[in-house]
C-alpha cells in the first residue's frame, strides 16, 4: 500500500512539473522570428572595473509580433568571447540566444590605461 501511495505521489509530481514547463517550441526558440542587438543599450566604451554585460540588451521579435528586450548574460558567449570580455581592447564577440547569433563590437578599457 505504501509503495502505491509513493508511486502516485511521484506520478502527480511529474505531471505537475511537466504542465508547468514552457512548450517545447518556445524552449527551442521556434516562436522567435529574429534577434538583434539593441544598439541604444550599447555604450561607446566600457570600463572593465564597472562592466556589467546585463546592461546590453537584445531585441527579440516573436512570431506573433511581440517585442521583448532581453538582458545579455555571460552564458550567451563561448569561452573565447568570455575571455575577450575580461580584457581591455576593441573586440568582436558573438552572443547566442535560443539558436540565434548576434555579433557586435565592444570597446573595453581599464581606467588606468586612459
Amino acid at each position: 500500500m505504501l509503495k502505491k501511495i509513493a508511486l502516485l505521489l511521484v506520478l502527480m509530481t511529474f505531471t505537475l512539473t511537466l504542465s508547468a514547463c514552457e512548450p517545447f517550441d518556445v524552449i527551442l526558440g521556434l516562436d522567435i522570428e529574429s534577434v538583434s542587438l539593441d544598439r541604444s543599450s550599447l555604450k561607446e566604451i566600457y570600463y572593465l572595473e564597472e562592466f556589467d554585460i546585463s546592461t546590453i540588451k537584445l531585441v527579440v521579435i516573436k512570431d506573433d509580433g511581440e517585442i521583448e528586450r532581453v538582458s545579455m548574460r555571460m552564458s550567451m558567449f563561448n569561452r573565447e568571447d568570455r575571455e575577450k570580455l575580461a580584457q581591455a581592447g576593441r573586440h568582436t564577440v558573438t552572443a547566442r540566444y535560443r539558436g540565434f547569433d548576434v555579433e557586435f563590437e565592444i570597446r573595453l578599457s581599464s581606467q588606468t590605461t586612459l
